[in-house]
């Protein structure tokens, strides 16, 4: 993978109700380019994506120094790394 993949490496989670894309969706987009996604946000979390009332979870996270994305910012990170053939045979092996 390149180094320019925001994805590599990196662990998600979500929290809120998400208008664009279910939790599981979100899960698949994440781990297809290399990423980790959970369903807490904890102190090894980096990217929590929040939707329409995200409660605690968010002040939390922001709390732990997470960096805290919106739903059009989560398309703009996946719009930049677009999936490949070989991400997708290493996602389906």
């Amino acid at each position: 993978m390149s180094g320019d993949n925001p994805f590599e490496g990196k662990v998600f989670a979500a929290s809120g109700i998400l208008s664009r894309r279910s939790q599981d969706e979100v899960r698949i987009h994440v781990e297809i380019r290399g990423g980790v996604f959970k369903t807490a946000a904890t102190k090894k979390t980096n990217f929590l994506i929040v939707g329409a009332k995200p409660g605690d979870k968010a002040e939390k996270a922001r709390a732990m120094g997470i960096a805290i994305l919106d739903e059009e910012q989560f398309e703009a990170m996946l719009a930049s790394v677009p999936v490949t053939q070989d991400m997708k045979d290493r996602y389906l092996s």
